[in-house]
């Protein structure tokens, strides 16, 4: 068994109880990771980057996700490290299980900064469109009323009902934004509508379009009727 480990290239400690090669090769390359990624984050924050933008939006939260995943993997990563050099059988507070931990904990530092950036931005992007969907939300009784423009927002008003509604401008300007994806927005709203267990009106038999996916998206998860 110890010939095995001594030999075994996944191994966390060497023959001589070190910290194997590769964990710190991994931990160099993990700091460096994670001091570049860290560095450009906390360069964002500073900038006073806003979350106007969808872009914007999905910095700040890579920026924040990528500090705090930083900041959790490197406890984890040094835990890991010390666990490892125990399990080798290296006694606990020896020079050789504290190398581990450091190694450890800078693999973990890179290894988090990268999740939290990847896991912040997505945050970041659906908090994005959840409020643009508030935004364009006209908000009315239980019904929501969807169907073609702008037919299916005027009987949504006489009825006193809900719709998904901007003006051309705000629309067209929202839809300019760099990576944005307007059906995203749209499907926040019916998202939004559906948790609050409202129902949907459809107002038009013409399903074509950003309609049919409303159609599609609300027979799937919804309680819909068709307006009579």
């Amino acid at each position: 068994l110890y010939a095995y480990c001594e030999n075994n290239p996944v191994n966390m400690v060497d023959s001589s109880g070190h910290a194997s090669e590769w964990l710190q090769t991994a931990g160099w390359i993990g700091l460096g990771v994670g001091l570049l990624i860290c560095g450009i984050a906390i360069g964002i924050l500073t900038a006073g980057v806003g979350t106007a933008t969808f872009l914007g939006a999905v910095a700040v939260g890579a920026a924040k996700g990528a500090l705090i995943g930083s900041a959790i993997g490197v406890s984890v990563g040094a835990i890991a490290g010390g666990t490892g050099a125990m399990i080798a059988g290296e006694e606990f507070g020896s020079f050789e299980f504290w190398s581990n931990v450091l190694f450890g904990g800078m693999l973990g530092f890179g290894v988090g900064a990268v999740i939290g950036a990847i896991s912040g931005g997505v945050h970041g992007a659906n908090g994005w469109y959840n409020a643009k969907a508030l935004e364009f939300t006209n908000s009315g009784s239980s019904e929501v009323f969807l169907g073609k423009d702008p037919t299916y927002f005027e009987i949504a008003q006489q009825n006193g009902g809900t719709s998904f509604h901007v003006s051309n401008e705000v629309w067209n300007s929202t839809a300019s934004m760099k990576g944005v994806n307007m059906w995203k927005i749209n499907k926040s709203f019916l998202k939004q509508q559906i948790a609050l267990g409202n129902k949907f009106v459809f107002t038009s038999y013409n399903i074509t379009g950003m309609y049919a996916k409303e159609v599609a998206y609300v027979l799937k998860y919804g309680i819909w009727a068709f307006l009579v």
